[in-house]
């Protein structure tokens, strides 16, 4: 017969706010009231009822960094095990499920995530991976990638993204930002690597001439310099640099590009002036009413100013939080300084000098839009100052670019040149379409540049220019001039409208 002490996992099941404070009765003295708190929003975001499967003794890889590193050191006893809880949809739940192979089938379709309890305070709670999809949050467009996790002994996988609270000592929201981003990237791409609190801690202590904990927080330069260590070429953009406008229009096209990005917020907590980090992964769903803007005659709505709440990691909140852009955390009079863009090393072009080009290639007096706008009629939804044009920009890897076009474009000649076209690994794409269209999913048009160009590329950064009955592209041993030769001829194949590019983000929230 098992000894009864192996068995030192229990499961719940919570239907309602009674079950909740029972089993926050269950795991009383293992955290703290804040992180009782995450809990309880977050147990309101789940389908009902869930069953909880509760590891007593886990092994946290990240906690278990920071106890060597850090907490055995005190005086005072620190437990150096964790809990885990792991959520799943449903009260069919039991041990059974996770030692018999269809039970592991049964587990994986109900699997809505898991949360580490670490035994301090405050920052009780610690490694977080929950599904958004599976979240009654606002529907919206975040970046994810695929974690596993092994619970009980069955490997069970979902999406989503790192989260978790700060500790204050080794951890601030400063370090805790770093970590979660490079925790995704070290997941997702072969190019980097997951790193550990004492990596952090390491790299910080070679830039400092003073002792790094407890933690005093990071400044722009300690978090892009962590960021630079670990393999990036980052780009820091302050909000007081820019004209109106713009800085957020820059915000908006490193989000739409599914790129995660450290923000800087600055606000008051008890008159006092604070600073806090957090990660922005996506945005919402909802869009509102704008107005074009009147450039060169042509009536134009960038598509980032349709967006103003976006998705955060906030360590002072809950996982995949919608936040109005300008009150991006829970202190008061907040608003946006500064971000950190992990941007790859060969990405040379960054999103204001992408936007300038794109911009002056569309309004071109001899290669612009404005001729293709005059012949294009798509069953009465011309452009017209009612009607404006819509664009939007973004950063993608022409890999995704190639397949996505190749399988998603009701044109087959332009799917055909869009898979045959030599493209560097990183693209800025311009997405053209119209008001009307736009809030369908479509597109008719676009422009495509070579992200590792210059900033004084100027022109010659352009890879391909289509527009409605017009394509010009050039091969890499082409001149620029091949591009706009090739758009003197109109060509009746080239007119139609596809789906815009949709692989930067998925949706989550319901």
């Amino acid at each position: 017969m098992v000894d009864q002490r192996i068995l030192n996992s229990d499961i719940l099941v919570i239907s309602d706010q009674k079950d909740e404070q029972q089993f926050l009765d269950y795991i009383d003295g293992g955290i703290d009231n804040r992180g009782k708190q995450k809990l309880i929003e977050l147990f309101r975001l789940m389908p009902k009822p869930i069953t909880v499967v509760v590891e007593n003794y886990y092994v946290d890889k990240v906690f278990r960094d920071s106890y060597y590193n850090y907490f055995s050191s005190k005086h005072f006893d620190t437990f150096r095990n964790c809990k885990r809880i792991s959520f799943f949809e449903g009260d069919n739940i039991d041990f059974e499920d996770f030692i018999l192979v269809e039970g592991h089938s049964k587990l994986q379709q109900n699997f809505i995530g898991y949360t580490v309890i670490k035994p301090i305070s405050p920052g009780s709670i610690g490694r977080t991976m929950v599904d958004p999809k599976r979240l009654a949050i606002p529907k919206c467009f975040v970046r994810t990638t695929t974690f596993s996790a092994v619970i009980l002994g069955a490997k069970l996988y979902l999406d989503s993204f790192p989260f978790s609270s700060q500790d204050t000592e080794t951890m601030t929201c400063a370090e805790t930002t770093v970590w979660s981003i490079l925790e995704y990237f070290g997941t997702r791409y072969p190019d980097y690597k997951i790193i550990y609190p004492s990596n952090i801690i390491e790299v910080l202590g070679k830039q400092s001439y003073e002792r790094i904990l407890p933690s005093k927080g990071l400044s722009y330069s300690q978090i892009s310099a962590l960021i630079k260590d670990f393999g990036f070429s980052p780009r820091i953009y302050v909000d007081n640099a820019f004209p109106v406008n713009d800085f957020k229009r820059i915000f908006h096209y490193y989000i739409e590009s599914g790129l995660p990005i450290a923000v800087v917020i600055k606000g008051f907590e008890n008159g006092r002036e604070i600073r806090h980090a957090v990660v922005c992964i996506g945005h919402s769903n909802q869009t509102k009413n704008v107005s074009s803007i009147k450039i060169n005659d042509l009536d134009i709505i960038n598509s980032a100013d349709l967006y103003d709440d976006y998705v955060i990691m906030d360590d002072n909140q809950i996982p995949f939080k919608v936040q109005n852009y300008s009150n991006l955390s829970v202190f008061n009079n907040t608003n946006v300084e500064g971000i950190i863009v992990p941007l790859y090393k060969r990405i040379f072009l960054e999103a204001g000098d992408a936007s300038t080009i794109i911009y002056n290639t569309l309004l071109n007096s001899g290669y612009g839009i404005k001729k293709s706008l005059q012949s294009y009629d798509n069953g009465g939804e011309n452009y017209s100052e009612n009607n404006p044009l819509v664009v939007r920009i973004f950063l993608t890897s022409s890999r995704s670019y190639k397949n996505f076009r190749a399988i998603n474009c009701s044109e087959q000649e332009l799917a055909k040149v869009y898979s045959h076209l030599p493209l560097p690994k990183f693209i800025w794409v311009a997405e053209i379409s119209l008001n009307s269209l736009f809030k369908q999913g479509q597109i008719f048009g676009e422009i495509i540049i070579d992200a590792t160009a210059s900033r004084y590329s100027h022109a010659n950064s352009l890879v391909a220019i289509h527009y409605p009955g017009y394509l010009g592209y050039r091969l890499p041993d082409e001149p620029l001039n091949k591009i706009f030769d090739m758009m003197a001829f109109y060509s009746k194949e080239f007119s139609n409208t596809y789906p815009m590019y949709n692989m930067n983000l998925i949706i989550g929230g319901q």
